[in-house]
């Protein structure tokens, strides 16, 4: 039985046609409600993009974490709609996803580190 689960779990999630790279969309989301909440909590920032900024206004913290997972919903089901007809440019629109989901991350963490270390 346990043989049996672990070649399941190493042929990836069943039905889905990139599981690699829904790992990474999820962590780069993540790690980008991780920075938001450093920005906003410790250093007293704000969120930057509008519509977030509106749902955390009214929602507080649950509103943009659903916010946030919400989006990768809709992101991993166009990937898997689009794979229907095109694997190869879901591929590609996977991969734009994560790059396009690591810059909020990125640019966050710039200004993480300068702002910890303006402080001294």
């Amino acid at each position: 039985m346990k043989r049996n689960l672990r070649t399941k779990l190493r042929a990836g999630i069943p039905g889905v046609k990139f599981p690699d790279l829904y790992c990474w969309y999820v962590l780069a989301s993540t790690l980008d409600i991780l920075f938001t909440y450093i920005i906003i909590e410790v250093y007293k920032g704000y969120e930057a993009n509008q519509i977030a900024a509106g749902i955390f206004a009214k929602h507080g913290w649950p509103g943009m974490i659903a916010l946030k997972y919400a989006t990768v919903l809709i992101v991993l089901t166009i990937c898997e709609v689009v794979a229907l007809k095109s694997e190869k440019l879901a591929h590609a629109l996977a991969i734009f996803a994560i790059c396009v989901g690591a810059f909020p991350v990125l640019w966050a963490s710039v200004l993480v580190w300068t702002w910890a270390h303006s402080q001294h």
